[in-house]
């Protein structure tokens, strides 16, 4: 089959380069044989079945953009994740979402100043999977309006309702942030 089409594209082309002063057979004949080589030469994909156990749940947001269903547990964790780590917020909006944040104030203070000088940064999660009272989450790292960083994973635990994250999350991207935690 692919010697065939390997033939009919030889011939197309040789058609092709004839000169009979039409050049609307030229190009058809082009648009032919690309489109034959794309169909007949192009290599079969096959997906395979994906398995989901219960109770574990994923959704996944697309582009760098929230596409978390409005309410869902992962739009909570997504919420969460992206306040506590998004230096345009101030410490008000971290502190409910982040373990021992009361010890952590000066250090989300100068994750805030230094954020300026980058045009601020972003953790947007792409994707979060939750089972029971833990979530792993999938994020990209923006500086400013651009991608630095993609698919990196942290996670986040709910207590007694809330989504949080925990000290050691924070002090180690903190550290990667050069705004180090106290001891």
């Amino acid at each position: 089959m692919r010697i065939a089409s390997l033939a009919l594209l030889v011939s197309l082309g040789a058609a092709a380069c004839g000169d009979d002063g039409d050049t609307s057979t030229i190009a058809s004949t082009g648009a032919i044989a690309t489109t034959l080589a794309t169909t007949t030469l192009a290599p079969s994909t096959t997906v395979a079945p994906t398995t989901t156990v219960a109770p574990t749940t994923t959704v996944a947001s697309t582009a760098g953009t929230s596409k978390f269903a409005a309410g869902s547990p992962e739009a909570a964790v997504a919420d969460a994740y992206t306040k506590v780590f998004d230096s345009s917020l101030g410490y008000d909006a971290k502190a409910a979402h982040l373990q021992d944040a009361a010890a952590l104030k000066e250090t989300v203070e100068k994750y805030t100043a230094g954020g300026k000088s980058f045009g601020g940064f972003k953790l947007l999660p792409t994707a979060v999977t939750i089972t029971g009272t833990n979530a792993a989450v999938v994020y990209d790292v923006y500086f400013g309006t651009a991608v630095q960083y993609r698919d990196l994973k942290g996670t986040a635990t709910s207590v007694g309702g809330t989504w949080t994250v925990s000290r050691a999350e924070f002090c180690g991207f903190m550290a990667s942030a050069r705004t180090p935690c106290p001891a």
